[in-house]
């Protein structure tokens, strides 16, 4: 399971990159909860939202630089490059 949760990682912030929103939401579950430091925890659409505003703003690019699965948990070491439009 840990090799397929890897590749679900890839794939969730490729179709984020892409600003896939429809591929985006889908691959997140209703009940779907975002937790940043920058504010509190936000649903599925909300999550969504944000990021798709953040878009508009910005052309972003995850770069992962170490990913580690165990089970049902990845986590990832990444930088995001960024220019502002």
């Amino acid at each position: 399971m840990s090799k397929e949760n890897k590749e679900f990682v890839r794939e969730f912030l490729s179709t984020m990159d892409a600003q896939d929103w429809d591929s985006f939401t889908d691959m997140m579950a209703p009940e779907h909860r975002f937790h940043s430091p920058l504010g509190p925890a936000m649903g599925r659409d909300e999550h969504v939202g944000v990021d798709r505003d953040f878009f508009k703003s910005f052309d972003a690019k995850h770069h992962i630089l170490d990913m580690v699965a165990e089970g049902d948990k990845v986590a990832i070491r990444g930088k995001t490059t960024m220019v502002h439009r």
